[in-house]
This record gives C-alpha cells, sequence and structure tokens, in this order.
C-alpha cells in the first residue's frame, strides 16, 4: 500500500524526486539487486568518481547525465565568468550531482539555460567561487523525467 502511494504521488509531481527515493529505498532495498540500489543511492547523494567520466573510456555512467553544455566560473557575487579548466573545451559533461541539485537547478528562474554546481571541478571552494556547469532547461529536464520514469518502474 505504501508503495503505491508512493508511485502515485510521484507520478501527480505530490512529491520530489529526491524525498521519494529517500523513501524507495527502505523500501526496495529486498525487492531489487545491488545494481538497482547502487543506482538508486547514486541518484540521491550523487555520483561518485565522475572525473572517471572525462578519463576512461569504459565509464559505466548512466547517458541520461551526460549533456552538452560549457563550464563556467560563478564567482562570489553570482555573476558567470569563463573559466581555465583543463576540461573546458569538451562539449560533454556528467552531471554527477544529487538529484536534490537537479531539481534546484531546475526550479530556479531562467527559460532556456540552467546551472548546475561541478563540486568535482571546484577545486579551491573557500574562495568562494565553483565551477558550474551552463546547459539547456530541456537538457535538464530529460535527465529528470529519465531518473521518474525508472523510479517508477521500480515501485511497480
Amino acid at each position: 500500500m505504501v508503495i503505491n502511494k508512493l508511485r502515485s504521488d510521484l507520478e501527480h509531481n505530490k512529491i520530489s524526486l529526491a524525498d521519494a527515493i529517500v523513501k524507495a529505498l527502505p523500501i526496495l532495498k529486498d525487492k531489487h539487486n545491488d545494481a538497482t540500489m547502487s543506482w538508486l543511492s547514486n541518484e540521491l547523494q550523487g555520483y561518485s568518481n565522475p572525473l572517471n567520466f572525462y578519463y576512461q573510456a569504459d565509464h559505466s555512467f548512466p547517458p541520461y547525465r551526460i549533456v552538452s553544455g560549457s563550464l563556467k566560473l560563478m564567482t562570489k557575487e553570482g555573476n558567470l565568468v569563463n573559466v581555465e579548466h583543463p576540461l573546458s573545451d569538451r562539449s560533454k559533461y556528467f552531471l554527477s550531482a544529487p538529484v536534490s541539485w537537479l531539481e534546484e537547478s531546475n526550479s530556479l528562474p531562467g527559460e532556456d539555460m540552467c546551472y548546475t554546481e561541478m563540486s568535482e571541478l571546484s577545486h579551491d571552494k573557500s574562495s568562494g567561487e565553483v565551477v558550474v556547469l551552463a546547459y539547456t532547461h530541456r537538457q535538464l529536464q530529460a535527465t529528470l523525467a529519465e531518473i521518474k520514469k525508472r523510479l517508477i518502474a521500480l515501485l511497480k
């Protein structure tokens, strides 16, 4: 019964993806294999070793989290400036952030572009400046929709 309510709440956007995953983890732990549970944990907490995406050809990261975009530096004042970074010449990036960060990025104003912190690329966080990925809202919404679709399928 709890699983049906959780699925219904998720389908009708009455609960965030992050909250749904938190509630789903204990319900699903004995019903699904370790790989599925690991996927859920990664979605909730963010993916570990995200730099493997850039340096290993055989990474096992989900393709729906790979997006086109550009790296920017967000200053303490909230301004976006070009960043000098070894990975800034790439066109594809892996969104390793927890799903709650993605949901937050999706809720911020702006119709075309959105920004998600790339904590694995921000080396001096004490400076108040962080590296962010600038990419389209459409890509972010597709990523969130895929996570939601997969979670709903697990709750059936």
